[in-house]
């Protein structure tokens, strides 16, 4: 996370990708990402694959995520996919229509993964 203190001082930064693999990542790590999204103007795509320890991040954190996104305007395109979530498969179904009536994103729904995504052009 170090980076991310330093992300807005880089002012050509358009791209940033992070993975996550069999770890446990908190709400309040999800929420810095987006925090510094927020502030670095030059970023155009964002991508952000976590598969975690079940039921480390909550369904209101992904979907605070998805509503912050899907309000910037300078991120053009971006990829978010949580695996392994600790929901209900029922629960994650409705997350993903909860999140795509934000209009300008589109999810992708299985029995314990969501991936979040807006393409180039697709406003």
């Amino acid at each position: 996370m170090h980076f991310l203190s330093n992300a807005t001082l880089i002012p050509t930064l358009t791209q940033v990708e992070y993975e996550f693999l069999n770890c446990q990542i908190s709400d309040m790590e999800v929420f810095a990402f987006a925090h510094v999204l927020a502030q670095t103007k030059s970023l155009k795509y964002f991508c952000l694959k976590v598969i975690q320890t079940p039921g480390s991040i909550s369904e209101d954190c992904i979907e605070k995520l998805a509503g912050g996104l899907s309000k910037l305007g300078n991120i053009s395109k971006f990829d978010v996919y949580f695996r392994r979530l600790g929901l209900h498969p029922q629960g994650i179904k409705d997350l993903g229509r909860r999140i795509e009536s934000f209009g300008n994103i589109q999810c992708c729904c299985s029995k314990e993964s969501i991936h979040i995504y807006r393409r180039s052009g697709c406003e």
